[in-house]
């Protein structure tokens, strides 16, 4: 176990170089809190070539500081020592990857060590900060009660020379069951009439002390919980290093996302989606699927304003591309969508919130919730467009979708009767062509007169989704967003 301490500078002795596979490699620690399951990833100093000692010629020394005084700084560089910010004072998972990158803190690399870690508390601290998480059982042991075997410590035989029966003088009705004849216990003191003059002959028959064999008991029992999903882990870290917030709440709601993807068969059908968590431009940009690399991260331009909420445009110049084409992969098994939290009156009477188009070939792909500003829109394949009233109710979860070579469907948070209907054919053909956000994208650029001051805090591409993966895409999604309060139905 690696023991950490507070407010203090930190050489931890460790054996990871012996299992390198780079020649010179950054090594990149990761710290994760067993309960709420906080990631905090940090490049130390690599001192072992200065420390003094028989040690260093067998362990690998780091060196960081824990001191929530000063500006917290998760890569050493150039004297500058790593400083880390531990808000939870207990149990951690130690992991030590090996890295290219002296300043990534992306674990690519090779796992070198993996080991628990303890954030030490002296004695003169009046608390610790402890488990406020509620993603795995507080299990307590205790003593069960053990009854001895009813027989007393000593049981004396009296054997008197006359026909004269003592009479005892009971004072204390004992609590167990004396088997013995006559059953003296020592609190009891035998009174005999003194007429008579007997000959006691004790013989005293010493049982040992009862031992007690204690039963640690856990309550409650339970099961372990189960591992932190590692694709959600990696997406974390970069919210992180992107200037992120982020506390138990979203970690967990993260974890259970990427979980029930997963589990639901829906994780391989999106090709790319966006979380929209952390507050900051970089980590609501962020793509979820992290092996992807950067590839997929949402490229802002024009004016946004970024929150817990998610990102929000300015419906003047803010608009985003997804840098995924449709030609990438879209043909006739293709869904898109958008989570949207507001119902800003447009700034734009042709405000579109998610699409592409193709110039003059016409396949597109466009989605509107307040268009010319009270009606749904969408058009999808070869120009053919359709459009409703929106009853002035324009927030929540939208699907366009498409699973044939005839029809593209528009869903509203999981009803399966879909709110609009288009039959056209699609065809990829002409340039490629890369769908944004809070526009549509055309030609060279987006659309002038279409860019979109609605929030959003998710949005996703990906395969053609029959009833069940609507169904259970919306319920997931939405479940997230509930967690974290974003929630519009």
């Amino acid at each position: 176990m690696i023991y950490i301490t507070q407010n203090n500078t930190n050489e931890i002795y460790v054996n990871v170089s012996e299992f390198k596979t780079l020649s010179s490699p950054t090594y990149l620690w990761r710290l994760q809190n067993c309960q709420s399951r906080v990631i905090k990833s940090f490049i130390p100093e690599n001192i072992t070539s200065s420390t003094p000692n028989s040690y260093a010629n067998k362990y690998d020394v780091f060196s960081f500081t824990t001191n929530k005084s000063l500006p917290e700084n998760l890569v050493y560089s150039g004297g500058s020592a790593a400083n880390i910010h531990l808000e939870d004072e207990n149990q951690y998972w130690l992991s030590i990857y090996e890295s290219v990158s002296p300043t990534s803190l992306n674990p690519s690399g090779e796992k070198l060590l993996t080991d628990l870690a303890f954030i030490f508390v002296p004695d003169t601290s009046e608390y610790y900060t402890g488990n406020t998480a509620t993603t795995a059982d507080n299990v307590i042991y205790y003593r069960a009660g053990v009854s001895p075997t009813p027989t007393p410590s000593i049981t004396p035989t009296i054997t008197p020379t006359s026909t004269l029966t003592p009479t005892p003088t009971p004072s204390i009705t004992p609590t167990q069951t004396i088997t013995p004849t006559p059953s003296i216990t020592p609190s009891l003191t035998p009174s005999i009439t003194p007429s008579l003059t007997p000959t006691i002959t004790p013989s005293v028959s010493v049982s040992p002390t009862p031992s007690l064999t204690p039963t640690l008991t856990p309550t409650p029992s339970s099961s372990p919980a189960p591992p932190f999903d590692s694709d959600a882990a990696l997406y974390l870290v970069d919210v992180l290093n992107e200037g992120g917030t982020l506390d138990a709440t979203i970690s967990a709601a993260t974890d259970t996302l990427f979980t029930d993807l997963k589990s639901n068969g829906l994780y391989s059908k999106l090709d790319v989606f966006w979380l929209m968590v952390g507050a900051t431009s970089g980590s609501t940009a962020l793509m979820g699927k992290r092996v992807s690399g950067t590839t997929y991260d949402l490229t802002y331009s024009g004016g946004f304003t970024y929150s817990s909420s998610g990102a929000t445009g300015n419906g003047v110049d803010g608009w985003a591309n997804t840098n995924f084409n449709s030609d990438d992969t879209l043909q006739d098994d293709y869904s898109l969508g958008f989570y949207q939290f507001t119902e800003n009156t447009p700034a734009k009477s042709e405000e579109v919130i998610m699409g592409q188009s193709e110039g003059t070939n016409f396949p597109q792909l466009q989605i509107a919730t307040n268009l010319s500003p009270t009606k749904y829109f969408i058009r999808s394949g070869s120009g053919t467009a359709a459009q409703t009233n929106n009853s002035g109710n324009i927030d929540g979860f939208y699907m366009l979708n498409r699973t044939g070579s005839t029809t593209s469907e528009l869903y509203r948070n999981g009803n399966l009767t879909p709110i609009l209907s288009v039959s056209s054919t699609y065809t990829e053909s002409g340039a490629s062509r890369p769908i944004a956000l809070w526009n549509f994208y055309q030609s060279t650029n987006v659309y002038n007169n279409s860019y979109a001051n609605q929030g959003l805090c998710f949005a996703f591409i990906g395969r053609g989704l029959s009833g069940t993966d609507i169904t259970n895409l919306s319920n997931i999604i939405n479940t997230f967003q509930t967690t974290l309060g974003r929630n519009t139905y």
